[in-house]
């Protein structure tokens, strides 16, 4: 069991995501980086979709109840093991009482502490994640409070290897695909839109993340559509100019123009940038989103053929 001292500004549980549920207005959830989960999970022998904890912006601090495995994925967020430094992408060995505290980081907005066995928390619609808008998943539907208690399940295996695998670094060029209402924008606002960085936002969220330009008033706009589904990565353009990038949490329909779609492969960068950061975006076709995909499983397949190849040592 693993007891939550500080969870930070937010912490939640978090698997891959509930899926197949949009048409009942039930959101995706799950981790906002879902290489980072698959890694720390395959190391420490688990299924891809074992629950673990999303922490954000670090500030948060946790106790282990007894002797455990893990691995912090994402950003490390400056983590201490009892007060030694410790680095994404390794299994590490914690005792009973050792206690685990991550600052954060001006590189990365988002840790993920995966255990061995995965947090026990009950399926909901077929996840384990925190619908927060909701109030179910996870622990009661809520984010990680002072004083929480974690359970854990037995793990698959009796002792996980020392390993470690390196997880594609972040960047904040962002590629994209065009929308359906970007045809009713003219060329030059499409050059203007990816000319120069857009600005995180302090007010996103897990639902989506806004974004500012000191020239934002040239994107103001009077166009209305229907309101139709969406889904994360989608780029809508409210009539402030003020695009607005859907994430996991995100509702299922929407109003605003869709001017893009973050590539699937890209998305887990861009939840990683915090408030002021900025974000270059450049629109890409369907091949190039597929080339980048394959990218990340051929990523994760040499992962897999390392992990088999140090269980035979």
């Amino acid at each position: 069991m693993i007891e939550v001292i500080n969870p930070g500004p937010l912490s939640t549980v978090q698997d891959l995501g509930r899926f197949g549920h949009r048409q009942q207005g039930i959101p995706q959830s799950g981790v906002l980086d879902p290489l980072a989960l698959i890694i720390g999970n395959r190391l420490l022998g688990n299924e891809d979709d074992a629950a673990a904890i999303e922490i954000t912006a670090g500030n948060a601090v946790f106790r282990f109840m007894e002797d455990c495995s893990f691995v912090l994925m994402g950003s490390s967020l400056n983590a201490t093991l009892n007060d030694m430094p410790i680095h994404s992408g390794w299994c590490m060995q914690a005792k009973q009482g050792n206690v685990l505290r991550l600052k954060g980081s001006q590189h990365a907005l988002r840790s993920y502490l995966c255990f061995a066995g995965g947090i026990d928390v009950p399926l909901v619609l077929n996840s384990r994640s925190t619908d927060i808008q909701g109030q179910f998943g996870g622990l009661s539907g809520k984010p990680l409070q002072s004083g929480t208690v974690i359970s854990l399940f037995k793990p698959h295996q009796t002792q996980v290897s020392a390993q470690g695998a390196l997880q594609p670094p972040y960047f904040n060029h962002i590629r994209v695909l065009p929308g359906p209402h970007l045809a009713c924008f003219d060329e030059h606002w499409k050059l203007r839109f990816t000319e120069k960085p857009w600005s995180v936002q302090l007010s996103s969220n897990r639902m989506g993340t806004r974004l500012i330009r000191d020239d934002v008033e040239f994107f103001n706009h009077n166009i209305r559509i229907p309101s139709q589904a969406v889904h994360p990565g989608v780029i809508q353009l409210p009539p402030s100019g003020e695009a607005m990038v859907l994430l996991a949490d995100c509702q299922t329909t929407g109003g605003y123009p869709i001017i893009g779609q973050v590539i699937e492969a890209d998305l887990r960068h861009f939840t990683q940038l915090g408030a002021s950061e900025p974000v270059y975006f450049e629109f890409v076709d369907i091949n190039t989103a597929t080339k980048a995909h394959e990218t990340t499983l051929f990523h994760l397949n040499r992962i897999n053929i390392a992990i088999e190849n140090n269980k035979k040592k």
